[in-house]
């Protein structure tokens, strides 16, 4: 470890001056003057981000870029089949893993390193399987073993007790895993955000007060058309906020909406993430208060909470003011070109990936209308989930009543 970050350290010493100054420029979008306005009058209960400013994000791109580079393995001598890390996206936090075979457990040894190295630098994993034969596919137990590695405080004793996360049929050697096909859109897309949507899972959920941690999906079979997911970094979008804007959003708490005309009948932008109505009425029974920041237990890092879908508006904001925010953070922070990506699937691929880090965005049903389509789909229950959060002015809370609607929204 010592020699990568040595190595690591030598390499970035001699990007060229120029180079460094150009890369650590970003441009912003001013904040709209009525919103300033808005934040200004804010008061600020807590304190900044303990982190420092972060560094550009091309510069984050080199940076991992190298690092993982001297993680790339060829061969592994206890592994049955060679194996390689990459990292051939525009982003520095999706890792391809090639030919690593989930199902030997011979592989127990290099499985804890890319838990352990990789999953703390690449919250996107994605095991594809180029030179792995059809025989050697998962089983749905073999992938819920594979994904309970992932999280440390994995919730043994809600598995054991059959608390089901995921609203899907379930797999009769593991119910834990559900499986979604082009069917399950079918029924309900007539209702359900038939258009783009951002999500993270669980999110604004009556269900829990915090989200899972880590959600998986193995991808059995891909459209001709369509199929692929966007995904974009919280925690980067948090880091690059200005710190006076910081400041202040730690501070919202959000409304989220449960109810069932919300959640099946309201209506997404273009963008998939601006929300436009139906809203309920006010104070509705199954609207929720769940803050906009949360900082990790354990990492100490503050990250955005965020499901358009479900969102109502700021406690104490109006509905227009409380979107024009949101919208604005999004469109500068969020979902840029130096921290999204898209990524097609290919058959056979196993995705893992920290739902407390990522917000997600799949493609349009009528893109492939529902044809050849087939994914199993875990959400990994975690003792996280019943945690306090620092920041919520609410009792937190988790069941295992997990409505379909939850997941899709």
């Amino acid at each position: 470890m010592f020699t990568i970050m040595e190595t690591t350290t030598k390499l970035i010493a001699v990007l060229p001056k120029r180079r460094r100054q150009r890369e650590n420029k970003t441009t912003q979008s001013p904040l709209p003057k009525k919103l300033n306005q808005r934040l200004v009058n804010l008061p600020s209960f807590y304190p900044a981000s303990p982190f420092p400013s972060p560094t550009a994000p091309m510069l984050l791109k080199n940076i991992s870029r190298l690092v993982l580079l001297a993680l790339v393995f060829t061969t592994w001598p206890s592994a049955s089949h060679a194996f390689k890390m990459t990292v051939p996206y525009s982003v520095p936090w999706v890792a391809v893993i090639d030919d690593f075979d989930i199902t030997d457990p011979n592989n127990e040894e290099e499985l804890e390193f890319l838990i352990q190295e990789c999953f703390q630098r690449c919250p996107v994993i994605i095991f594809r399987k180029k030179n792995i034969s059809d025989d050697r596919t998962p089983t749905a137990k073999q992938f819920f073993a594979f994904v309970k590695r992932f999280d440390p405080d994995v919730d043994l004793d809600a598995i054991e007790k059959q608390d089901i996360l995921h609203p899907y049929p379930r797999e009769p050697d593991e119910p834990h895993v559900g499986k979604r096909t082009g069917e399950v859109n079918l029924e309900l897309r007539g209702r359900v955000h038939s258009g783009p949507l951002w999500r993270m899972n669980l999110v604004g959920s009556k269900k829990t007060s915090i989200p899972n941690v880590v959600s998986a999906f193995q991808v059995l079979d891909v459209p001709e058309e369509g199929g692929q997911t966007i995904f974009a970094c919280m925690d980067t979008a948090y880091a690059m906020l200005p710190p006076a804007l910081k400041k202040k959003v730690d501070e919202l708490q959000c409304v989220f909406d449960n109810d069932m005309n919300s959640l099946f009948d309201s209506k997404c932008d273009s963008d998939g993430f601006t929300r436009l109505g139906p809203f309920p009425e006010e104070a509705d029974e199954d609207q929720v208060i769940r803050p906009l920041v949360h900082r990790d237990k354990t990492t100490r890092r503050k990250r955005i909470f965020f499901a358009p879908k479900r969102f109502n508006r700021f406690v104490g904001w109006s509905r227009e003011e409380s979107w024009e925010l949101m919208a604005y953070i999004f469109h500068t922070f969020v979902n840029t070109a130096s921290n999204s990506v898209c990524i097609k699937w290919e058959k056979g691929d196993v995705v893992v990936f920290n739902n407390h880090k990522m917000i997600h965005k799949s493609t349009p049903w009528e893109l492939y209308r529902g044809k050849h389509r087939m994914i199993r789909i875990c959400f990994l229950n975690s003792k996280k989930m019943v945690e306090d959060d620092e920041f919520s002015h609410t009792e937190p809370c988790v069941t295992s009543e997990i409505s379909l609607y939850d997941a899709l929204c």
